[in-house]
């Protein structure tokens, strides 16, 4: 008998703006912890989590982005978008066309793809 998997899929577009509007600092190291766990433990759990940012600086991200495995950058406005992003520059000098860098765990270096 074949076993199907499935597969869950979780998109947080503006995930900085997740912890704007919050001074309580316990809520937000709550969100952070199950969010983190979440990232952590999806992916033996077949769920896959998009984060999208507009400006992603490490103060902003608050997760510690050690947990994504896989990371593709579009054009960024500014070189620390992309080093937070992919821990290098790079994104900033896309042509804004559908270039995008992508970094994965299985790669050794950052492919560029149109």
């Amino acid at each position: 008998m074949k076993t199907k998997f499935s597969y869950s899929n979780i998109c947080l577009n503006e995930f900085s703006a997740f912890f704007s509007g919050y001074d309580d600092k316990k809520v937000i190291k709550n969100f952070v912890g199950i969010l983190s766990n979440l990232l952590q433990r999806g992916r033996h759990g077949k769920i896959h989590v998009i984060l999208a940012a507009q400006n992603p600086t490490a103060q902003n991200m608050k997760v510690d982005l050690g947990n994504i495995t896989t990371r593709v950058a579009f054009k960024c406005a500014k070189r620390n978008f992309s080093e937070t992003i992919l821990g290098e520059a790079g994104a900033e000098n896309l042509s804004g066309r559908g270039e995008l860098l992508f970094k994965s765990s299985q790669y050794d270096i950052i492919l560029q793809l149109k």
